[in-house]
């Protein structure tokens, strides 16, 4: 089967392959590994590779391209997109591989439904991107991973905290129903020893067990990382949190004080009232270093014009902001 293969226009073509649509469906049986191979070799001097991939044969997909990576010396960024069907033997074939990846600079994994996974396939996967010394920026996308909780992720984070290189995290979690309130804590506990942090992204949606307990184990391990530059956290899927909740995020953010860069999705937390978004504001006031500040309040109820009178000057003592966005439209 033929696989696309295209240049970028940031790089020369020799620097750069990018294949992309590498379909696998039941009907589509020659996946052809040597043929992968082959063309990893030939770009030799490339340094991206985008792999897509379908819901069915998704695991011998997977160890095709975890064979044919072995001959990749020189990728410096992998992206890799699938579906559900990938198995611990899958994860433990794909993780040997990046551990070889001597010169990756950049991960993104989407990891969608996926139901047979357990500890040990995330355990595989830690160590591959442990063994990936030089690693500078980590995106992993769980949706729909009804195997995902917070025992493995937090197996998998304190494998990425010996990264002494890790420069950006990004962490989304959609519809994995496993992670209780003390799943944040696992989330964020192996990320405290981390000394090279300075990016971190935190999301979720479709998590209804979260409460403000949770918040408050997040913001407890948050506060920590005190050497961050941006935080972006969205968590606009939480009905459940109130003023304790937001009041404890902002104890956090008073610690962060070399932030540049905020980003937060507080929408559809309903129950916030206008004396909880006062203290929020007196949070921001001690954020001076801030250069970019995006804020969502979707379906805040409580919001008056006293509040957004504070806001208003609170944003004008940050002098240091170059840009603003601020969402309060109702849905």
């Amino acid at each position: 089967m033929k696989s696309k293969v295209s240049s970028s226009k940031s790089l020369p073509t020799s620097q750069k392959l990018k294949i992309e649509n590498l379909q696998h469906r039941q009907y589509q049986s020659r996946l052809n590994t040597g043929k992968l191979r082959s063309q990893l070799v030939k770009g030799n001097h490339a340094n991206v590779l985008k792999f897509i991939g379908n819901e069915n044969n998704t695991d011998k997909a997977i160890k095709m391209l975890a064979v044919a990576l072995r001959s990749s010396k020189k990728l410096e960024r992998l992206i890799i997109q699938c579906k559900e069907g990938i198995t611990d033997a899958g994860l433990q074939c794909l993780g040997a591989s990046i551990a070889k990846l001597t010169s990756l600079r950049f991960i993104d994994i989407n990891f969608f439904w996926f139901e047979n996974l357990t500890d040990q396939g995330m355990k595989s996967l830690g160590q591959g991107l442990k063994r990936a010394h030089f690693l500078h920026t980590i995106k992993l996308e769980f949706c729909r991973s009804y195997a995902i909780n917070d025992e493995n992720i937090k197996t998998l984070l304190e494998d990425l905290r010996a990264l002494a290189s890790l420069n950006t995290l990004s962490l989304i979690f959609g519809s994995c129903e496993k992670i209780p309130n003390d799943g944040f804590k696992g989330i964020t506990e192996g990320l405290t020893k981390s000394t090279s942090l300075r990016n971190l992204s935190l999301g979720s949606w479709s998590i209804s067990e979260i409460t403000d307990r949770g918040v408050k184990v997040l913001s407890e391990n948050i506060k920590k990382l005190t050497c961050l530059n941006a935080l972006s956290l969205d968590f606009s899927d939480l009905f459940d949190i109130t003023n304790e909740g937001l009041d404890s995020l902002s104890e956090a953010l008073k610690t962060l004080t070399s932030l540049n860069t905020l980003k937060l999705d507080f929408s559809n937390w309903e129950e916030i009232t206008e004396q909880g978004f006062e203290n929020f504001i007196e949070t921001l006031k001690n954020l001076t270093s801030l250069r970019a500040l995006d804020l969502g309040f979707i379906s805040w109820q409580y919001l008056e014009d006293d509040s957004l009178r504070s806001l208003s000057k609170c944003l004008e003592n940050l002098t240091s902001l170059k840009a603003i966005s601020l969402n309060f439209c109702r849905s």
